[in-house]
């Protein structure tokens, strides 16, 4: 999402949006009334992040011609990665129905959430913490992932991607440090046997995955220790946007055969896997 053509020529130039939830829940909040704040500054606080989200995409159709898109990227990064994962396949909706509307194609669209991928942990911190938001809302399964086999029988799985990102039918595409250290931090686990399920699970419900399309998901994992801002870090000649763009690219004519996984897999702590400099975005 870099607008530096130097470090970024896929797309610099592309139209961009940035998008506030304003809930402190990923987009998830549909209340209907405010939650009562009793001695708060804010005596009455509205969650309504779902509202916020389907709003934007509705001012987006009506006044920026959202339905003649060809090519779409969502991305977050950090709580805004987990968003990226919980409304991948709501956000790709809004967008075919508004390339409907227009009497377009339908667009390409990707997920590229951002250090979003947050463990169901064995040490209930990430499990309190997105659960107790979920009751904060009255347990409303309206605003969790579009497919989630867990939502009517346990739906707070549905708050973890580790439990539905399988059944994501947006083509994803994820930024993830196996050594993120917040997550690390907060969990209270080894960063190596952490490493190593993120890895796993990341394979298993995201690269792995047959899609309806035949298209593969891909990835961008690498092992400096770093929570977000990795997108410039090398892995085998590829910076994270020209391995999305050849990720985009694999199955065009004459592209040649590309991987869609690019990953940087190398015991904690390692240092030299943080390779990207001192690069700072133009101001």
């Amino acid at each position: 999402m870099l607008n530096d053509k130097a470090h970024n020529e896929f797309t610099y130039d592309w139209n961009a949006v940035q998008l506030r939830y304003c809930d402190g829940m990923a987009f998830s909040g549909n209340a209907t009334e405010p939650l009562d704040m009793p001695g708060a500054v804010t005596p009455k606080l509205w969650f309504r992040g779902l509202v916020n989200l389907v709003s934007t995409f509705a001012h987006l159709t009506a006044h920026d011609n959202l339905g003649g898109a060809t090519d779409v990227i969502s991305n977050g990064a950090s709580a805004g990665g987990h968003a990226t994962y919980l409304h991948a396949d709501r956000i790709t909706d809004m967008v075919h129905d508004a390339n409907a509307a227009a009497g377009k194609p339908a667009a390409t669209v990707v997920s590229l959430p951002d250090s979003g991928f947050w463990p169901d942990d064995p040490n209930e911190r990430f499990h309190l913490m997105f659960t107790n938001w979920f009751k904060m809302l009255g347990n409303d399964t309206r605003g969790l992932a579009k497919n989630c086999k867990w939502r009517a029988t346990n739906a707070s799985k549905c708050l973890f991607p580790q439990y539905f990102a399988d059944e994501i039918e947006t083509r994803l595409f994820p930024l993830q440090s196996l050594y993120d250290p917040l997550q690390a931090a907060m969990s209270k686990i080894d960063p190596n046997e952490h490493g190593k399920w993120l890895l796993d699970t990341i394979n298993a419900t995201v690269v792995q995955t047959k899609r309806a399309d035949g298209k593969p998901n891909g990835g961008y994992l690498y092992s400096c220790s770093r929570h977000c801002g990795g997108e410039l870090i090398n892995i085998d000649g590829y910076t994270a946007p020209t391995a999305l763009e050849t990720f985009l690219r694999i199955n065009a004519p004459g592209d040649g055969v590309h991987r869609p996984l690019f990953l940087q897999y190398k015991p904690d702590p390692c240092v030299a896997c943080c390779n990207d400099g001192a690069y700072k975005p133009p101001m």
